[in-house]
């Protein structure tokens, strides 16, 4: 079992302990609600020019994203215009990816997204092409500062077989990532 497999399974595990705690102390499930922890996984696919993003979010995360996101103009017009609340976040996050190779920003080049998990999470992806291969990559995601509180990132990052996995808070905005060997 490698390291990411062990964090993701001892989060589990605490956090299916502390939901069986607070049940035998009679929490309601609205108590529950406001204690819940909040988490996305982002794993960044490095392909020399090629990176491809892909944020998993709780679907009320996400659709609370949009709406902090969004100018209020925007969020208005895009209701208006029948656009679905998936479509509205992956517009809404997307502005707040900043995604830059050497002193060049990279291009958005393709974005998509699909929910899993039986409907609970919501899926973004992003492909961006970079100019520069070698040079480091970094990546700054605004729209953290925007989740709750409690809402942690587990960021990994995937180079052919090489994987390095980190998990950031509200705050950490920025990872710089290698690109050598």
């Amino acid at each position: 079992m490698n390291v990411r497999d062990k964090l993701l399974c001892t989060l589990r595990s605490a956090l299916w302990k502390g939901g069986v705690v607070a049940l035998l102390m009679g929490c309601t499930t609205d108590t529950l609600r406001a204690h819940e922890v909040s988490a996305s996984t982002v794993r960044v696919f490095v392909d020399g020019q090629r990176l491809e993003l892909w944020q998993t979010t709780p679907l009320l995360t996400a659709q609370s994203l949009s709406e902090r996101l969004s100018d209020t103009a925007r969020f208005a017009a895009d209701i208006s215009a029948d656009i679905s609340a998936d479509e509205r976040a992956l517009e809404a996050v997307v502005d707040h990816w900043t995604v830059e190779s050497g002193t060049d920003p990279c291009s958005l080049k393709r974005q998509a997204h699909r929910r899993t998990h039986h409907d609970t999470q919501l899926q973004l992806r992003y492909l961006f092409t970079c100019v520069d291969a070698a040079a480091p990559l970094r990546l700054r995601m605004d729209w953290i500062d925007a989740a709750p509180p409690d809402h942690f990132v587990i960021f990994e990052v995937r180079r052919g077989e090489d994987r390095q996995t980190q998990i950031l808070r509200r705050g950490q905005v920025a990872v710089q990532i290698e690109r050598g060997g």
